[in-house]
């Protein structure tokens, strides 16, 4: 394995973990919500905004979210 397949190897492994992380932390206010208000959530959308200065690295922030009710019998 090349270099680069490492380290395509390696970002793989920290997006994979990252995403497991999210949606722990999801599924946990989920069920809560979906537990006090008797509302299945169908689908959620995070969006995100480009926040870094010239010379920074790139970062993002978390500028919004929205949810899918599926509310039909």
């Amino acid at each position: 394995m090349n270099e680069y397949q490492k380290m395509l190897h390696e970002i793989e492994a920290k997006k994979q973990e990252l995403e497991q992380r999210i949606a722990a932390v999801v599924q946990a206010e989920i069920s809560q919500w979906q537990q006090e208000n008797s509302l299945p959530v169908q689908s959620i959308y995070i969006d995100l905004t480009q926040i870094h200065t010239i010379g920074e690295p790139k970062q993002y922030e978390v500028t919004g979210a929205s949810v899918d009710i599926d509310f039909k019998p």
